[in-house]
């Protein structure tokens, strides 16, 4: 017995002293999901420009390309600068008006005879489509040098289809959209095997860093297999220009392989999308922002000060025009 309690002496001072060690050393260790949940979840802090991306969490807006939210799309950016665009392939649930590299954007299956219904104005009155929506982040752009970074969540209604496939995709991208605007994948992944090992050691670009720049995300995909849509993307394109945020409603989607994803795939996700009211969705808040991933929470109108503990990147909602405490941006602490 004296033996045992003189072991347990020794261990607790070696502890003790490899922490004083540690700390004249300036060694900061990781955080995990343990120390964030006894920590009780996240807080709101004062946002500074010098603030990483991946420890923003802001007010985005939610199908605010629709006219039930928004006058007109370009407005939107004036307000938040995560917007979202909804795309499908067809005019209608008849599957009609296939267009080879044409996309339509609305809210509905069945939308108005053109296949399109939404806010956007774009360059010409010929057509309302996601080139048009694109052509209107672009001009507001342009109009606003050194903006804060835009970041544009498109959510993909449908699956590729001929002509309209990941590369199609990404040509309407390069397009219309300046490359020298874009933050793409690879500008996070460098030289690393993958993007989720990229971030292990990377830090994120502080805001500052991004002024000017457009971030692109996907999310969405083919009814009943969204995920299967955008681990078909990452299949074709790699580091293309999306991101992609796959639907998230378990923690092995986020320290393993998300559904629908394989073993190659998953190393290109560090973004996902969670659905509001989901009974994991502080969980997952918390251990997506202890791997330095991003999250976006959709659906749903609350208050923003009700999600400050849940570690959230993006919180999509209609009314973007909501804030706390008169701020509709922070620092994600501690």
């Amino acid at each position: 017995m004296r033996y045992f309690k003189l072991f347990t002496i020794l261990i607790a001072f070696i502890t003790i002293c490899a922490g004083l060690s540690g700390r004249r050393a300036g060694v900061v260790l990781p955080r995990t999901l343990s120390s964030l949940t006894l920590q009780q979840g996240c807080t709101w802090q004062d946002y500074t420009a010098d603030t990483p991306y991946d420890e923003v969490a802001q007010i985005a807006c939610h199908n605010c390309y629709d006219k039930k939210y928004a006058a007109k799309f370009y407005d939107v950016l004036n307000t938040t600068k995560t917007v979202e665009i909804d795309f499908f392939d067809t005019k209608n649930s008849n599957q009609d008006g296939r267009i080879n590299g044409y996309w339509y954007v609305r809210h509905d299956q069945d939308g108005a005879s053109s296949g399109n219904d939404n806010n956007c104005v774009g360059n010409s009155t010929e057509s309302s489509g996601l080139q048009a929506c694109l052509e209107d982040v672009v001009r507001w752009h342009k109009d606003h040098p050194g903006h804060d970074v835009i970041n544009i969540i498109f959510d993909k209604k449908q699956d590729w289809g001929n002509g309209r496939q990941p590369a199609d995709f990404d040509s309407l991208i390069s397009y219309v959209i300046p490359s020298d605007a874009l933050y793409r994948p690879i500008s996070m992944k460098g030289e690393a095997v993958s993007l989720r090992e990229a971030v292990k050691t990377k830090p994120w670009p502080k805001m500052s860093e991004l002024n000017g720049k457009i971030i692109l995300a996907l999310t969405g995909g083919k009814k009943d297999h969204p995920n299967q849509t955008q681990s078909e993307y990452v299949a074709a394109r790699g580091t293309g220009v999306l991101f992609v945020a796959p639907k998230t409603d378990e923690q092995g989607d986020v320290t393993g392989t998300p559904t629908e994803f394989n073993d190659t795939t998953k190393g290109y996700v560090v973004w996902y999308n969670i659905e509001n009211d989901t009974s994991k969705q502080s969980e997952l808040g918390q251990l997506i922002r202890s791997k330095n991933y991003i999250s976006r929470l959709w659906g749903g109108d609350s208050t923003p000060c009700n999600f400050a503990s849940q570690c959230l990147n993006f919180i999509a909602l209609f009314d973007f025009t909501k804030t706390c405490s008169g701020k509709a941006k922070w620092k994600i602490g501690p």
